[in-house]
């Protein structure tokens, strides 16, 4: 395969009755979502997932986007392209947006009665008139055809897109973007404890 896969490993591996916190990132979650023998194999055996295919496009799309929205940020003014959707929002600036987006830090809620440590990195937040806060995520694709906003995403799956938002908590579910406000209130009612 890949010299950076080796298919077994010894650390990050759950152990029931150990002490502290073990770390779950929104993506393991969604794994066990998708096929609850695979997580297990990957979070308690220690059997990783072959990687997948690298998207370097998407990935300096990504890296663009973000630069460009830092700029912006620094002046706190909108993208010029916000007014012309509707969007009323400039980038939220805030200390530690550097160690949100980062994979293996990003932002973390604490569930003590499971001992998971939830986390997940952000692309960016933005920041309304309101002062709500909005969770962006960047996305690279590619159509034949008009791109519609409204399309049906049901069939996103199929296509491999799994980058909707989506929180499952307590039997609770919240999909889409949400504010600031919405997402801790969900998570406030999920019993689970703040760490910024």
């Amino acid at each position: 395969m890949s010299q950076y896969y080796s298919g077994k490993r010894s650390r990050n591996i759950f152990e029931p009755g150990a002490k502290g916190l073990f770390k779950l990132s929104r993506s393991k979650l969604e794994n066990f979502l998708n096929c609850p023998r695979c997580f297990y194999m990957d979070r308690r055996l220690g059997v990783d997932q072959p990687p997948g295919y690298p998207f370097s496009l998407n990935a300096a799309v990504d890296t663009l986007l973000k630069k460009e929205f830092d700029t912006l940020r620094r002046k706190q003014e909108p993208h010029p392209l916000f007014p012309q959707y509707g969007i009323d929002a400039v980038p939220f600036q805030h200390p530690k947006m550097n160690e949100w987006r980062e994979t293996m830090k990003g932002l973390q809620y604490s569930h003590e009665p499971s001992g998971f440590l939830v986390t997940g990195a952000v692309d960016d937040i933005w920041q309304n008139s309101k002062g709500e806060l909005h969770v962006v995520d960047y996305k690279a694709t590619s159509k034949n055809g008009e791109v519609n906003l409204d399309a049906d995403w049901q069939r996103s799956r199929e296509h491999g897109v799994t980058a909707v938002p989506t929180f499952s908590m307590g039997g609770r579910n919240l999909v889409g973007a949400q504010s600031y406000a919405v997402l801790e209130k969900f998570v406030q009612e999920g019993n689970t404890e703040k760490h910024l």
